[in-house]
């Protein structure tokens, strides 16, 4: 039994075939992998969208964060913080606790990514490991470093943090991935402060 050989053009054409359906496989992964990581970038990496949107941050003027690994078991750590507008500083002033929790806020914030948001009266009671010697409030340098991946942060704003967590008027908020946001209306300032 003899068996009859392809034409060198039939296989010449077949091989085209096979790369040009590699090639367009591998274009769709780029083309794909590249949209995925647009939209996470825009949507999750913007960071006015880490605060509820009712508090209307626009500006942030501080950011220093890290992440080491990815998914399950991998840690990230960052300090933000944010300019809250006066008029929001001067409403939140006003109507305290009740401005962060009433049903129009609630709703905005089921609107986002992240919506648990209970507040609470500061100063910041420590949790989560970071409750310090027990004399004095524990600065928010042991929070963001609990589990040993703590950065260089700018103390100027570990300060502030620190101050705004501990005086009376102010408002925070633990969140689920080691989230801690605090709203200071005397300082105009929204600090998120992350360690997970």
């Amino acid at each position: 039994m003899t068996t009859q050989r392809e034409p060198n053009i039939v296989r010449g054409v077949k091989a085209f075939e096979s790369l040009f359906g590699c090639l367009g496989v591998a274009v769709f992964a780029v083309l794909f992998f590249s949209a995925t990581y647009a939209i996470w970038h825009v949507v999750v990496l913007d960071h006015r969208k880490r605060v509820p949107a009712y508090l209307q941050v626009s500006k942030v003027l501080y950011v220093k964060e890290e992440s080491w690994g990815f998914g399950p078991g991998g840690n990230e750590t960052g300090l933000l913080v944010y300019e809250l507008p006066a008029d929001v500083a001067a409403a939140i002033g006003g109507k305290g606790l009740s401005f962060l929790t009433d049903n129009d806020n609630a709703l905005k914030a089921r609107q986002q990514l992240d919506p648990n948001f209970e507040w609470y009266a500061t100063p910041v009671a420590p949790a989560f490991g970071w409750k310090g010697d027990g004399h004095t409030p524990p600065s928010i340098s042991l929070f963001l470093n609990r589990y040993g991946f703590g950065l260089d942060f700018d103390q100027r704003f570990i300060a502030m943090a620190d101050q705004a967590k501990n005086a009376s008027g102010n408002f925070y908020s633990y969140g689920s991935g080691g989230r801690l946001l605090i709203v200071s209306p005397a300082l105009r300032k929204v600090i998120f402060a992350y360690s997970g």
